[in-house]
């Protein structure tokens, strides 16, 4: 796939996962059971495309979309299953101890990447920007956030969807150097 097949394929795709939002959701939901746990599933899966696109031509979008939020949903919930069974088990919550070992120009790129970030971020329009620093960086559901805000659930997942897609370009070209 050239290039700008393989751009407008993942902008397609991209389309797809915002026209199908709920569809998703609810989908995830009715398997797990929990509307929370599925939206932030179904964000994570967003998050994933933007980050990694699939490399091969997608021909059933909401197919494709279901499936990966349903593995994404598995592995979150074994994930979830197993730090909740360690932490019960031993009483004490590990944290996240992975660091890089980074030399100054990963340093300097890794800062200029997240005033990138940060300029992008308060760039937003007030509303989108509030409801990605509270569901991302205050780590709140998209039910909490709309509680909140006092805005549906829906109006939620709109905001994110447009900071996600605002984020994009800084995402992919993080990924490619």
């Amino acid at each position: 796939m050239t290039g700008s097949h393989r751009d407008s394929a993942h902008s397609s795709l991209i389309a797809a996962f915002i026209k199908h939002y709920e569809d998703l959701v609810s989908h995830v939901r009715r398997r797990f059971g929990d509307r929370a746990f599925a939206c932030d599933v179904v964000q994570d899966v967003g998050v994933q495309l933007l980050q990694r696109p699939p490399e091969a031509a997608v021909h059933a979008p909401l197919a494709f979309l279901r499936h990966m939020s349903i593995h994404r949903a598995i592995d979150r919930w074994r994930g979830d299953e197993a730090h909740a069974s360690h932490t019960e088990s031993t009483g004490v919550v590990v944290p996240d101890t992975r660091s890089d070992d980074n030399d100054g120009e990963q340093a300097l790129s890794y800062q200029q990447t997240v005033q990138e970030l940060e300029q992008i971020i308060n760039a937003l329009p007030e509303r989108c920007r509030e409801v990605f620093i509270l569901h991302k960086l205050h780590d709140l559901s998209q039910e909490e956030v709309a509680a909140q805000l006092r805005m549906s659930r829906n109006m939620v997942a709109k905001h994110m969807a447009r900071a996600m897609m605002a984020l994009t370009p800084i995402l992919q070209n993080t990924l490619h150097t």
